[in-house]
């Protein structure tokens, strides 16, 4: 990795029931951090990890503009499993 990885370190929120194989591949990088959340997590919990992210990964956690303003230095929201995967949602287009 280049010398400045760490600096440019990202933070991604995952589901804790993520695949082992997900978090062993994050583990072996030096320019993500994984930050785990269970999914169902009641909302006052879920935005304050939102505030310190910047990526999130959905698996069955709904997802909407409150989420998103929680949320001010995400830069990608994805669902685990949609062939979708992370392309922007309309509030993310219009926040941008």
């Amino acid at each position: 990795m280049p010398s400045n990885a760490a600096t440019n370190k990202k933070r991604l929120l995952l589901p804790e029931t993520m695949a082992r194989a997900g978090w062993d591949f994050l583990a072996r990088r030096d320019d993500v951090a994984g930050v785990p959340y269970m999914p169902g997590l009641p909302s006052r919990e879920f935005h304050a990890l939102l505030g310190d992210v910047d990526a999130v990964a959905l698996s069955t956690t709904p997802f909407g503009a409150l989420d998103l303003a929680a949320g001010p230095r995400l830069q990608v929201v994805g669902r685990l499993g949609d062939r979708r995967g992370a392309q922007p949602s309309e509030r993310a287009r219009r926040r941008a």
